[in-house]
């Protein structure tokens, strides 16, 4: 197996499938880049993914009593966080984070202090620190070692408590140093990034970008005329609108922290400058507009791990290879029978997972 993404030289080639029953949900990598681990709400499964065999040996483990939307890898690799859950008995205990040892089965830790739907995990790449964001419009800051959270901070003053716009988003950056929060504006008037340091985020945000609506709306009429005007096609403002409102569904540092890849609702990716906010480029999920698409779900989309591409998974089951600051397709390849729900680059080799119901590893 290659150690590097090449997709200009050849495309990747599925070495793996492991089947499921229901769709994915999330994916997440350890560290070590063996283990891959894939949540799937539906039938409360979790599966432990070997990536050198290609194999999931040991029988899904089954979450009844929690449920499980959200998984994130851990430093411990055979322990993870999980939250989320479909029942009504998970709906009433989906404001907590579990962690999980899948060694036994058993719940090392519960974390509890939300009052809504935890929508989001991030780890610290440095420490047993993690985020939660939730639906209460707080993100929370954890440590693995206790169950207590550490830290609580609540909707940016500037923003809209409503979160009329989606809820928050939280993540680390690849140094474990700063963490971002997205909120949207008060009226749909746009977003706000605040940055932290997390070693004296109780004294505040150090930066806070703000992404207006119109300012989207004008550079995604723009770029993505120039993208389509190659195919012979127009670019309405009824579109280009559309889409600068589209709910905002992550967010991603680049490994150099200069860049955030942000996806949205109805199929957007937006590449932020990671200083000031300004939008470099979008992505729009080929498919939409065609019957396979709805034009509402979510882009799934992440870095390469050497910041070369973006990719992401399409609603029509393709992976689209995207170059990050042209947004030129490179490839789109074919793979899926469904929509993809989750992808992941390993962080250690050439390796790429994604997801519909089956989760397939592409190789190179």
């Amino acid at each position: 197996m290659s150690e590097t993404l090449e997709f200009d030289s050849q495309p990747p080639k599925i070495g793996a499938v492991i089947r499921g029953e229901e769709p994915v949900t999330s994916l997440s990598f350890h560290e070590d880049g063996v283990h891959l681990f894939a949540a799937s709400t539906k039938d409360n499964k979790l599966r432990l993914i070997d990536c050198d065999k290609g194999t999931s040996d040991s029988p899904a483990i089954k979450c009844e009593r929690e449920g499980v939307n959200l998984v994130q890898a851990t430093h411990h690799n055979y322990s993870v966080l999980i939250a989320g859950g479909s029942s009504q008995q998970q709906q009433e205990n989906n404001t907590a984070a579990h962690y999980l040892s899948l060694y036994d089965n058993k719940i090392l830790r519960s974390f509890r202090g939300h009052t809504g739907e935890i929508t989001g995990l991030s780890m610290s790449p440095v420490d047993d620190r993690f985020l939660s964001s939730a639906s209460d419009n707080s993100v929370r800051l954890w440590d693995l070692q206790q169950s207590g959270s550490i830290g609580k901070l609540d909707t940016p003053p500037n923003s809209s408590g409503e979160n009329s716009n989606g809820p928050l988003h939280a993540t680390f950056d690849s140094t474990g140093l700063v963490f971002g929060i997205t909120a949207s504006m008060p009226n749909n008037a746009g977003h706000l990034i605040n940055l932290y340091d997390a070693r004296k985020f109780s004294v505040g945000a150090f930066a806070e970008l703000k992404i207006y609506q119109e300012n989207i709306q004008d550079t995604i009429h723009k770029l993505l005329g120039q993208q389509q005007r190659d195919q012979n096609s127009n670019v309405t403002s009824k579109l280009s609108s559309e889409l600068s409102k589209a709910e905002w569904t992550s967010m991603e540092f680049n490994q150099q922290g200069n860049l955030i890849l942000v996806t949205g609702k109805k199929g957007l990716g937006l590449l932020l400058d990671g200083y000031d906010g300004h939008v470099k480029q979008i992505y729009v999920d080929p498919a939409r507009g065609t019957k396979q698409s709805t034009n509402e779900s979510s882009l799934v989309a992440c870095f390469s791990k050497d910041d070369k591409y973006v990719i992401s998974g399409s609603e029509d089951g393709s992976v689209c290879v995207w170059e990050p600051l042209e947004a030129r397709l490179i490839q789109k390849i074919e793979g899926h029978v469904d929509r993809i729900n989750a992808i992941e680059c390993n962080p250690k080799s050439a390796l790429i997972a994604t997801a519909c119901t089956n989760t397939a590893l592409w190789i190179w």
